[in-house]
């Protein structure tokens, strides 16, 4: 049995610091089936939108299919980064209506916001305001119970967004802990809106034991399992020879764009390690881990992934 079919899509999430344009060539070109990938937050600091993450949703650099996901804290902020974003040639801005991190959702950014039906309300008729761009939504049941949906949705007609990624745990359990599935289902039966499912999902039987489940979804959004298996969607490349040429792309282009040193690129490439092949050599992924040089991390590769 195949998970995926035309009008059923396939979605990255983005995981900071890992899912960068050099990942996400990399992932597209080794293992392709991927609908499209979402692009770590793009954000405001200190007044100013943050240059790092314009440089990773640059068209010269991405090969990859993407959608810029934004996250502000206020709706003119929002408006500012989703015209940026279609300043720079996208048609689509996804909203980060999910994110746990504390610090973010405790200033009302992230799934902080879902505390907030007005505010939501807000946002959604400002946005609707900037022409020629199209929205999609990631998001929690909640921030801290997981029925705060239920006095949001009624506001995304506002808005009427592509699709929206639902991850049915509450901001307070952050990555872990019970799947509040009853809520998603009962969120399943009160819209009309395409809905994807997003959590655990680990391989591509999850993928189709969800599909059996909730015919009603339009695709799964895929993060840390993906990270941890590149080859989830397309179990047949799962292949060491595959997984050393991705990881070989990945490492040229930081080793050839990073600014910074060596130590620079050297914690910018353990990232991907903190959840990469979590199954091979456990003494070879510690190595990796507390390496202090590019040649000692590429030892500690060859182990893993062979030369």
């Amino acid at each position: 049995m195949t998970a995926m079919t035309e009008d059923f899509v396939t979605f990255a999430a983005p995981l900071q610091g890992v899912t960068g344009y050099p990942w996400r060539n990399a992932h597209a070109e080794v293992f392709p089936g991927i609908t499209a990938y979402l692009t770590p937050f793009l954000r405001i600091e200190h007044g100013e939108i943050r240059k790092k993450g314009l440089k990773d949703i640059s068209t010269e650099r991405n090969t990859a299919n993407i959608i810029p996901q934004v996250l502000a804290g206020t709706p003119d902020e929002t408006a500012r980064l989703a015209e940026k974003v279609r300043e720079l040639g996208y048609q689509e801005v996804n909203l980060n209506l999910g994110c746990p991190h504390p610090p973010v959702a405790r200033h009302h950014r992230g799934c902080g916001l879902l505390q907030s039906p007005d505010e939501i309300k807000a946002l959604f008729e400002r946005l609707r305001e900037i022409e020629g761009l199209k929205f999609s939504v990631k998001m929690r049941l909640g921030y801290a119970d997981e029925t705060e949906w239920r006095q949001v949705l009624p506001y995304f007609s506002i808005l009427s967004p592509t699709s929206v990624t639902v991850h049915p745990r509450i901001g307070r359990q952050l990555y872990s802990g019970e799947l509040h599935l009853a809520e998603f289902e009962r969120l399943l039966g009160e819209t009309d809106l395409r809905v994807l499912y997003n959590g655990d999902i680990q391989s591509l039987d999850d993928v189709n034991r969800l599909r059996e489940k909730y015919p009603r979804i339009s695709g799964v959004m895929a993060g840390r399992g993906l990270v941890a298996n590149p080859a989830l969607f397309c179990p047949t490349l799962a292949t060491r020879e595959n997984m050393r040429r991705f990881h070989t792309i990945i490492y040229d282009e930081i080793v050839s764009t990073m600014e910074g040193g060596e130590h620079q690129i050297l914690s910018h490439l353990k990232e991907m390690w903190l959840y990469f092949m979590p199954g091979a050599d456990k003494k070879a992924l510690k190595t990796i881990k507390k390496c202090t040089s590019l040649q000692k991390y590429n030892d500690a590769v060859n182990t893993v992934l062979g030369r």
